[in-house]
């Protein structure tokens, strides 16, 4: 049967002689009365001394089970080659204090680079006032021979 072919038909008259009002309101108190029953039943084992005392008793137990649990299942990881919680958390440890190391060392990477282009824009510098003094060291010396030579000629 298809969905569209199934047809719900609703005896009207029914519908009217059920009062939806009262039908809700006794469904909304056996509701709460339920919920007060769970309420006390909770509040009744929680108070329960004799729960307090035997939960006093087995968290000792517990405890010893979940460290014992703990070792065996280092142990079995170390025999399977598994790495465990402890093992994953000092491996990320390691990822992120290596990360930061190879930024800071990016950081001066990137620091001696400017260095670099500094120094070789001051050598280029270096080397043009270099060829310059040069150059009017060889003009100045060529005036001094000339000026010896124009005496030499004069005198």
């Amino acid at each position: 049967m298809k969905p569209s072919e199934f047809n719900i038909e609703l005896n009207e008259d029914l519908l009217k002689e059920l009062d939806l009002d009262d039908l809700y309101k006794s469904l909304k108190d056996k509701g709460v009365e339920i919920e007060t029953q769970v309420n006390e039943t909770i509040q009744e084992s929680i108070s329960n001394n004799k729960l307090i005392e035997l939960s006093s008793l087995v968290t000792p137990f517990l405890t010893q089970l979940i460290t014992k649990l703990k070792e065996n299942s280092e142990v079995f990881s170390s025999l399977m080659n598994i790495p465990t919680k402890d093992d994953l958390a000092s491996t990320t440890k390691l990822v992120i204090e290596t990360q930061e190391k190879m930024d800071a060392l990016e950081e001066q990477n990137w620091q001696l680079i400017d260095l670099n282009k500094k120094l070789l824009d001051m050598l280029s510098q270096t080397s043009e006032w270099t060829a310059r003094m040069e150059k009017l060291e060889k003009e100045r010396l060529i005036n001094d021979i000339i000026s010896e030579i124009s005496w030499d000629i004069k005198g």
